[in-house]
């Protein structure tokens, strides 16, 4: 085996037996097939951008509706997710789960509320998922097989996106509630995990385009 197989397939194996344990079986498939997809396309180079940027755009995806992360207080249990959050009792297994859109403001207002004094951290908190959805958009726009111009440009504003998009919540999230004011903080939920791995398969992919095209523009410049 190739050495440059080595690396992916090792970050591919280490993500998957990382996630197995906070996704379902589904989402474990879906990883082992990205790993081969990644593998794959490791072997041409052509590939490699396409691949990454694609995976990136799966991930980002995969983000949208998973909770990203909970906020403890007292006995009582609140799980957030990119646009919406959620009370989570003690009778939860019996009792579902009230929901509030803090986008829209649909449910609950006492979920949603934005803390006093906290205006702009919420505002910033509501600028996520428009900077989330345009990394998806931009990213989509250079998993083509073949490099067009702009695709250096596409991947990095798409990069630069999804990572504001997550510090946007990492951030502002307990601060620009009202309903974790007090409340212990957590940002390990699936929704959190595909975006950061989302935005880290952009990153890459960017670099992965910035080599290929100094290393094209060497080749020309030697013959």
């Amino acid at each position: 085996m190739r050495r440059t197989l080595l690396i992916p397939l090792v970050v591919a194996v280490v993500a998957v037996v990382l996630l197995v344990g906070r996704v379902p079986a589904t989402f474990a498939v879906a990883y082992a097939a990205v790993a081969g997809l990644l593998a794959v396309a490791w072997r041409a180079p052509a590939l490699r951008r396409a691949a990454l940027a694609g995976i990136g755009v799966v991930l980002l995806l995969a983000s949208l509706r998973p909770a990203w992360g909970v906020g403890l207080k007292r006995d009582l249990r609140y799980e957030f997710s990119l646009t919406t959050v959620s009370h989570v009792g003690p009778d939860a297994p019996t009792r579902p789960p009230r929901t509030c859109s803090w986008l829209t403001g649909r449910g609950p207002e006492a979920l949603c509320a934005p803390n006093p004094g906290g205006q702009r951290r919420f505002f910033l908190l509501a600028t996520a998922p428009a900077l989330i959805g345009l990394a998806i958009l931009l990213a989509a726009g250079a998993t083509a097989p073949q490099r067009q111009p702009g695709t250096f440009q596409l991947l990095l504003m798409a990069t630069c996106f999804a990572t504001l998009g997550v510090l946007m919540v990492l951030f502002n999230a307990g601060a620009g509630l009202a309903v974790f004011r007090g409340a212990t903080m957590g940002f390990s939920g699936r929704g959190m995990v595909h975006a950061t791995l989302g935005a880290l398969a952009l990153a890459a992919a960017d670099i992965v385009t910035r080599r290929t095209t100094a290393e094209t523009s060497s080749t020309i410049a030697d013959g």
